[in-house]
Formats: structure tokens, sequence, C-alpha cells
């Protein structure tokens, strides 16, 4: 198809690289899939169901996905700056989600991405 670079297997699909966004997804409707059952609940509440039967002791303190290791790294090390761009969307966070939390003994300081000003003038939390 016109402006379509490739197909390239990913893990769970495929994706198109084109030369803009519409031909991407008019090569990908173009895409014949055949999907196998999902490793996870198809149902919102069958998958609200799942995750109420997490907490036991069987399935305390696992890690079911890692990559690196963050107690390893040199967190006084060089910093990393990334800039991303994205369209116009009302609502839509220019920031990346995520959040940081230090813990000690005396609380907890979290900081993390949010569009309400207001927020970041609240007293820090203690004895979380």
């Amino acid at each position: 198809m016109r402006g379509v670079e490739r197909v390239v297997p990913v893990s769970g699909g495929v994706a198109v690289i084109a030369d803009n966004t519409w031909r991407a997804f008019r090569a990908l409707d173009a895409i014949d899939c055949e999907w196998g059952p999902a490793p996870f609940p198809a149902e919102q509440e069958d998958h609200w169901k799942e995750v109420g039967s997490s907490f036991t002791d069987a399935r305390f303190d696992k890690q079911y996905f890692g990559v690196g290791d963050a107690d390893a790294a040199n967190l006084a090390g060089p910093t990393t700056e990334i800039e991303y761009r994205a369209g116009y969307v009302a609502h839509q966070p220019l920031e990346p989600l995520n959040a940081m939390v230090q813990v000690t003994d005396e609380g907890a300081t979290v900081w993390a991405g949010h569009q309400r000003r207001a927020f970041s003038r609240i007293a820090p939390w203690t004895n979380c």
C-alpha cells in the first residue's frame, strides 16, 4: 500500500510503519490476523475476580515481570532527557504516567505527575 514502509511483528501483534497515521491504520485494517485466546480474562467482571483472588499468601511477594536490576543501578548517575510530542487532544496528559516513592522509617514521599497544580501545595504525607 502506498506510504507503508513495512509491517513488523511485535509481542502480541503487528506494527505498521507508514508515512502517516491514516495510511498505517488502513494497512493494519487490511491485514488478516488470526488470534488465539488471550492469557487474561476477556470480560471486565472476570478480570476483577482474578485481581481479587490475587490477595493470597501464594501470590504475595512475587514479581511477574522485571527488566534490569534497579537495586544495582547507579541512581546518582547521569540523567537522560527525552522529548515527547503528540498532537493536541483535549485532556491528554503530556507527562508519562509514572510515580516514584521514597519510603523511610519516618514515612513516605511521593512524586507523581498530575495536572492539578493545587495538589503540589498540599503538605507532604507522613507516617504512611
